[in-house]
Formats: C-alpha cells, structure tokens, sequence
C-alpha cells in the first residue's frame, strides 16, 4: 500500500512538472537522487521502514505538496547492524553530479539529433511534415525520458518561420507568374493589332493600285483603267467638287484615309453563296442588309418607273443637299468629259456621269464611280448592270421604292399617252394596253432577276424574294414619312445642324410628298374591279403583285431596325391586338 501511495504521488509530481516548466530541473535532480539511494539499501531495509516513511509522508503533505518527491535523510532512520553501510551526503553528492552529467549530456546529443532531422525534413518535404509540432515552450523542457522521446520529433521556431518564409515565397512566385501572363497576352494583342492596322493599309493600297488610283503629290489622282480613261483632278473650281487626293466618307460613317487619322474598318470579306444559290452571285458585290455599313460603300437607289422615284431624288438632292449619279449631270457637254467631276444643275449637285443608261454605267465604272466616293446616291434602274460599278471594298447599298404594280401599270399607261412626251398613240384604250400593246409585263421581277424575255416561272418570283429581301431597304410611295425616315438612317443621312436651315430642310420634304414630281398631267382613275382591263393588268403584274405583299411583310419586319419610333409602338398595338 505504501508503494502504491508513493506511485500516485509521483504521477501528480509528473503533471505539476509539465505544468511548471520552471521547476522540472529541481524535480528531475530529487527524483534521481532518490532513485540512487534506494538502490544502495538492502531491500530488508526498505521494507521495515516503507510504512514509517509512509507514515511520516502523510503528515507532512499538508505542509508541502511536493514531500513526496523531496529526499529527507531524517525519514530513513538508520539499521541497528553496522554491517549495512549507510550512503554520507558526500556519497550522494557525488553520485548525483555523475549521473546529472551523463543525463544532460545523453538529452542534448538526442536533442542535436532531433533538430538536424527536423531541418532535413523540412526539406525534404515541402508541402508537410512527418514530425509533431509543441508549441509550449519544449526548448525548454528536459527529456525526463529519453528511451520514449526517441521516436518524436519537435519542430523548433525556427523551423516554422522558414515554413512560412517558404509559404510567402511561393505566393510571391504564383503572382509574379501571373503578372508575366498578362503581360505577354497584352503585347500578343498589341503585336496582333499592328498586324492587323498593317494589313488593312496593305489592302488599301492594293485597292487603289488594282483602280490605278495614284496620286500625283499635287492634290490630283491619275485614274487610268485599262488605259481608256485619265481622271486629273484638281480642287473645288467653279463649282466643282473634286475627290482631291483621298477616299471621302459618307456622313457618319467615318473617312479611311490613313494621314486624317480616321477610323480604320475590317477587311471585307466576299460573300459566301449558298448551294442553290447561285443566282445570287451576280449580286455579291450588293451589301448585304444585316452585314455593317462601312465607309467605303456607296448608296443606291433602285428606281423603279412610276413609283414615285423622282420625288425620292429630289428630296435627296434639293431638300438635303447630297450629291446624286444620274443622267441630270451630263448635261450640257458634260457627258464627253475625261474626268469625272461633280458639277451644279439648278441648286443641286450631280456627277457627271450617266447611270440610267447601260452605256452610261459603262463609262461610269471606266472612271471609277464608286472608288471615288464623289457621289452620295447613285440612281438606276438596272439593277443587274450596274453591279459593274462595285467592286469587294466599295459595295453597294440597296434602296427600293415600291408601288401597287396595278397603279402603277394604269399609271405609266396615261403617262406614255397623255404625258409630256408621248410614247403610245393616244387612240389605245387600256383594255387594249393590257392585253399586250405596250404594258410592261411583271417588271420588277423582271428586272431584279435580269429575265428580260421569256415567260416566267415560280423559281423566278423565289429568286426575286431572295435578292429583295437580302440586298433591299423597303419603301412605299404611299408611306411617304416613314420611308424617308428609314432612308436617311440606312444612308447614313441626317438633317442641318443649323435650326434655320433643318426647317428648311423638313418642310421641303413635307412639300415634295404632298406634291410630288414628275406626276401626271391628267388625273385619271382605276379600272373597276371585274373589268376585262383589270383582269389583264392582274394578269401581267401577277408575278410583281406577290412580290409587293411579300415586301409588305418585310417592310414589317424591317421596323425594328429602322422604324421610327411611333411606326414601332404602332407595330407592337397590331401585334398585341392579332392584326
């Protein structure tokens, strides 16, 4: 019993020692000088004196908690014999230094041991560590049992420091990794930009050689085409606007012209045609309604006879100032210039070149129209033939003006006989002009497809539905103000900045779509529904007939682009009522 108090009193000693690091050295020198003088003992001793000492330990407890771990040479009284000899203090004085010695001696070896394999571990591994780490203070805590700590190894404060010395240095690494990254993709995108601006001048350059536009340093371009045609032009004289050295844009799409630092556009690409498609490929060089406008494209205008195409003329070139291509400007001479030039008729500007004739497109395009960008809108209504104007970087950009084909077959009938230059004997009735003695049979059809003769067949109408609805900007004489809205926003057109001058500018316009221009002299009215002169007009407009509902339905479909804001709400009512 007395030996098992002793046990638990040692193991209370154990736990105050963890607990008061202080004290473990005075601790560790008690415990083994007891330890040493027990061993001297012959065990008779011992076991005749365990319970007195066990007796006199309880009584002191109270008085000091540690009793039990403090060697008293008063609580071993001495054997009677004196053949047992008894330990002096000088005995255990010496003994206690030898062992004391050989301890700490044996702990800092292991403790040498442990630290170098801590360091070489944590370089080994630089992600984790196969040792446990004690936080409290185990510097300075002796090795009481030096046979079990061999196989734990402590990590020092150092150790830790250079952990996270490590840990920052990666993160410093990771982040200059990434800087690197983003800076070699901003100079790839740099270097890709430089290609690219390098590559469109190289284009433009090209272009310009191809059109044999070259530029004589003295504000004057030489424009010689297969050698038919020398274009010296000079700057503004008399009246006469020149191209002067450069590409000119149209109004807000910009200019390309390297040295006036403007904006500079993707190369164009062709247009890919569809397998049965073909038909289209005549019309490649027509912009394409959805594709984006650039500055190099030139505006036409579709002009269909009848239908209100000479008021839309007039209110391009007298009510807003632009410059038109037509037959007006090769009057008075103009028609045998070498050069091309724009020239003033009456108020407003043409160039003088004659686009309503095939020869005239001819001539047009020997002199390089549309490179040159003096015109705004180029009018004809050969649509087919004047796609020689264009070319990949100066495409055309398409307007059309319809009408009902019917009024507009009644229409030209009073107009080639009552007009101011008589076309058809007078005597011909309508009925007889229908049925073939001079009516134009299915003439937009006609004329988009370039079938000219023949009969005509679905396939036609298809392909005339096809370019129409690709290549076409819808308008309708009877929607005066809603048309010329969508006309000035696909061409780029826009009013005077001047107060004065834009009112002067809209009630011109207002004047020409209540008046017109170039109407007919006689008023006249349509045949009644169920006559033979109406069923053969139907019958010879039937094709163009289908074709004005089908662009009705684009015409729709078109206001969400180009609309103005009252026809939009307007189209949304009829939507949300069903109609």
């Amino acid at each position: 019993m007395a030996s098992m108090s002793r046990g638990k009193g040692n193991s209370r000693d154990g736990e105050n020692e963890l607990s008061n690091p202080s004290l473990s050295f005075d601790i560790l020198q008690t415990n083994h000088t007891r330890n040493n003088f027990s061993s001297t003992l012959p065990t008779t001793l011992l076991d005749d004196n365990r319970s007195t000492h066990h007796s006199k330990n309880n009584t002191n407890s109270n008085n000091n908690n540690n009793n039990g771990n403090v060697f008293h040479s008063a609580e071993f009284p001495l054997p009677s014999t004196s053949r047992i000899h008894v330990p002096t203090y000088g005995d255990y004085h010496s003994t206690y230094y030898t062992n004391m010695q050989q301890v700490s001696n044996k702990a800092t070896s292991e403790l040498n041991i442990v630290t170098q394999a801590a360091h070489l571990s944590s370089h080994r591994n630089r992600y984790g560590y196969n040792y446990s780490i004690n936080n409290n203070n185990h510097n300075n805590r002796p090795l009481t049992n030096p046979q079990v700590s061999q196989g734990i190894v402590f990590r020092s404060a150092d150790s830790t420091q250079r952990a996270m010395n490590e840990l920052t240095q990666r993160r410093y690494e990771a982040m200059q990794r990434k800087r690197a990254c983003v800076l070699f993709s901003c100079l790839l995108v740099l270097a890709s930009s430089i290609y690219y601006v390098a590559n469109v001048n190289y284009n433009i350059g090209i272009n310009m050689y191809q059109h044999g536009e070259i530029n004589n340093g003295d504000g004057t371009i030489n424009n010689d085409i297969d050698g038919s045609a020398t274009n010296s032009l000079s700057s503004f004289n008399d009246g006469e606007i020149v191209l002067n050295g450069r590409q000119q844009g149209q109004e807000g799409g910009g200019m390309l012209d390297g040295e006036s630092g403007g904006m500079v556009e993707a190369p164009p690409q062709e247009e890919m045609i569809e397998e049965g498609k073909e038909f289209l490929k005549p019309y490649r060089y027509f912009a394409d309604l959805k594709t984006p406008s650039r500055s190099s494209d030139n505006n036409f205008f579709f002009h269909i006879p009848r239908s209100g195409g000479q008021t839309v003329k007039d209110i391009i070139g007298k009510c807003l100032g632009k410059t038109l291509a037509s037959e007006v400007g090769v009057r008075d001479g103009h028609g045998e210039d070498q050069t091309l030039q724009v020239v003033d008729v009456n108020g407003a500007n043409y160039v003088n070149v004659d686009t309503t004739s095939v020869d005239g497109l001819h001539r047009a395009a020997a002199l390089g129209l549309a490179p040159s960008g003096l015109s705004d809108v180029i009018t004809s209504s050969y649509f087919a033939e004047v796609g020689m104007l264009y070319d990949l970087y100066h495409k055309g950009r398409a307007f059309v003006l319809l009408r009902d084909p019917m009024v507009r077959a009644v229409s030209m009938y009073y107009y080639k006989t009552q007009g101011d230059v008589v076309m058809i004997d007078p005597s011909v009735t309508l009925e007889d002009y229908a049925q073939g003695n001079g009516i134009e049979n299915n003439w937009v059809t006609r004329f988009l497809t370039g079938r000219m003769e023949g009969e005509l067949m679905k396939e036609d109408l298809e392909q005339a539905k096809e370019i129409i609805k690709r290549k076409f900007l819808i308008g309708f004489i009877d929607d005066g103000e809603e048309t010329v809205y969508r006309l000035m926003k696909y061409f780029g057109f826009s009013f005077d900045e001047d107060e004065t001058r834009k009112m002067e500018q809209e009630d011109c316009i207002k004047d020409l779509l209540k008046e017109g221009t170039n109407h007919n002299n006689v008023s006249y009215e349509m045949p009644k529904k169920g006559s033979q002169a109406a069923a053969l007009i139907k019958w010879q407009t039937q094709f163009d007939i289908k074709l004005f509902d089908f662009a009705r339905e684009l015409f729709d479909a078109q206001t969400k682009e180009y609309g103005s804001k009252e026809r939009k709400k307007e189209l949304k009512k009829r939507k949300k009522d069903g109609n």
